[in-house]
């Protein structure tokens, strides 16, 4: 398995098309990885949990957005919550932590690769997915799949034309019974 990660919610639909990129291109003839996405730090806790001790079955791929914008920071609060130690922290800074935090353990465990890039723009984004599409390319290639069909997706939709009634409309509409 591959999974891809990084702690940006603004890449939360890239991770979709990055997915179905590569399952539908990979995901053939017994052949490919199976690819699936984490947001972190959301999944952190639950996803992180098998990455540090479940089965040894994946490698991670984590995309590194080094500048994450407008800085907006803790606050102190009167409330005694066990959190004063980030007050006047800023929530990249916050966020950064816990990004190297995961890098460090999780490479203790498995393969992991780091993808810097140094703003999230128009211009990195174009460069995200072209990466992303040459690189499906060539392990499909490596592979000896043709990245570009979809059997599988179009034996299912066969099915699901003929419970949906597409041929026989189309046969109606040809003069034939």
């Amino acid at each position: 398995m591959e999974m891809l990660a990084s702690f940006e919610p603004r890449l939360q639909y890239f991770y979709g098309w990055w997915t179905q990129l590569f399952a539908e291109s990979e995901g053939k003839q017994g052949k490919g990885l199976y690819p699936t996405a984490v947001k972190y730090s959301e999944d952190l806790h639950s996803i992180g949990q098998f990455v540090q001790e479940g089965t040894p079955i994946l490698f991670e791929t984590f995309l590194d957005i080094e500048e994450q914008g407008e800085a907006v920071s803790v606050e102190a609060d009167e409330v005694e919550d066990g959190f004063d130690y980030l007050n006047g922290s800023s929530l990249a800074d916050i966020s950064r932590a816990a990004f190297e935090a995961t890098v460090k353990a999780h490479s203790e465990r498995l393969p992991c690769i780091r993808i810097r890039i140094d703003e999230l723009s128009e211009y990195s984004f174009g460069q995200l997915f072209y990466f992303f599409e040459f690189a499906c390319y060539l392990s499909g290639k490596l592979l000896g799949v043709n990245p570009f069909d979809q059997p599988g997706v179009e034996n299912y939709k066969g099915y699901m034309f003929e419970a949906l009634g597409k041929y026989k409309y189309r046969s109606e509409s040809n003069g034939e019974n």
